[in-house]
């Protein structure tokens, strides 16, 4: 596959750890930037984590998906010599990402003022939970909080239960994504202009900005939390004759119509019964309907009756099953990788999106690098270090 162009020539100083901030820096360096990581010395947070027990092609899977396509280069913020190195390598870069605590940076007399101050040009991504104004700017958050605080997690589990967190770090996720959304509109307005500028990416800004239709739906006869009985549409998941789980939908006045033509409930069409009827007035009736009839089909047969009608129909893929799944190989979402370590390694996170004219990539020969592998070619290809010099910065626990 051709290397990826579409970032090319962007450089991006990437000061992340644990997992939103990789994962937007991963989404960068997919695409053809040139990320460099900068650590500390002795390693980020994730560096020096170890699981017990922990089996080599976990962490490697890890790699892969967080840390590749990138460079690695150490640089002790802490040391004045180590902040005056930062600077310069950001006179050279068109974007810095960082994830720290807020307020960290600034301390580190390495905020936005500092940066601009050197690079006009630069664009500076902070991504907190909270963002960086309001009455909450300086609380710390992980994605657990953020999912809580944004109320996700209040809408999500059964009207009965507790509230429940959704199974993967969407707060984590979603923030990584706005915030490289972020950084491109600024790219390209740093094109036209030359100015660089901050973006401020906070995760409860990001799932904030996807509950506004749930928001709406407070109005509504419903709990706080309605399991997968969406108030705007007939949605559950119902057990089928061979103990699968059936998820179907039916939102429109036509669907619905044709769902009851299937289940054999024809004489109700003639009532026409309105969304707010079917969806949450009569909602427990008509999910009896739909699982009596789902308990007589099997997962198979249902699809099959469901696809011939055109009501949108799925099983429940398990996690395992994910591996497997046609569509996610098909689209090369999990992909298998040579590791020279380990050898064929799958399950690792592909490319997404898709460009048909400057597809992203994973580098195999770019393997995600050690603690600060290319410190001393960086230097030399940035600032012009000698090798000479960057020896006895390394001897300093400057780099």
């Amino acid at each position: 596959m051709a290397k990826s162009k579409a970032l090319e020539g962007v450089v991006v100083l990437d000061l992340t750890q644990v997992l939103a901030g990789p994962f937007a820096a991963t989404l960068l360096s997919d695409f053809g930037a040139d990320v460099i990581m900068i650590e500390p010395p002795m390693g980020g947070f994730y560096r020096q984590r170890h699981r017990p027990g922990q089996p080599i092609e976990e962490s490697k899977r890890r790699g892969w998906s967080l840390r590749r396509n990138r460079r690695s280069a150490t640089v002790n913020l802490q040391d004045p010599k180590g902040k005056e190195i930062f600077l310069e390598l950001v006179k050279k870069a068109d974007v810095v990402v960082q994830n720290f605590s807020p307020g960290t940076m600034d301390k580190l007399g390495l905020g936005y003022d500092a940066l601009k101050k050197a690079n006009p040009g630069i664009i500076y991504c902070p991504m907190t939970g909270y963002g960086s104004t309001g009455p909450y700017k300086d609380k710390l958050a992980y994605d657990s909080i953020i999912q809580a605080d944004s109320g996700i997690q209040s809408m999500t589990g059964f009207p009965d239960g507790p509230p429940v967190k959704p199974g993967p770090s969407i707060a984590d996720y979603c923030g990584g994504v706005y915030a490289v959304v972020g950084i491109l509109i600024a790219l390209y307005y740093k094109q036209a202009t030359g100015k660089g500028q901050m973006v401020d990416a906070g995760m409860l800004d990001a799932l904030c900005h996807w509950t506004v239709n749930e928001i709406g739906m407070g109005g509504m006869a419903m709990a706080e939390r309605y399991g997968n009985r969406y108030p705007a549409a007939i949605l559950d998941a119902h057990k089928t004759k061979d103990d699968e789980y059936l998820v179907f939908t039916t939102q429109t006045d036509a669907q619905w119509e044709t769902l009851l033509k299937l289940i054999g409930k024809d004489e109700i069409i003639a009532e026409k019964w309105d969304s707010m009827t079917r969806n949450i007035k009569r909602r427990d009736e008509v999910e009896s309907w739909n699982s009596a009839w789902a308990k007589t089909k099997t997962l198979e047969e249902a699809l099959k009756e469901m696809a011939d009608v055109r009501i949108p129909a799925t099983g429940v893929t398990t996690r395992k099953q994910l591996g497997t799944h046609p569509q996610v190989l098909a689209r090369e979402l999990l992909v298998e990788i040579d590791d020279p370590e380990v050898g064929k390694l799958g399950g690792i996170r592909g490319i997404v999106p898709k460009l048909l004219g400057t597809p992203g990539m994973i580098d195999t020969d770019k393997v995600p690098p050690e603690l600060g592998q290319h410190t001393g070619e960086i230097l030399s290809e940035m600032l012009g270090y000698s090798k000479e010099k960057t020896a006895k910065l390394k001897e300093e626990g400057v780099v």
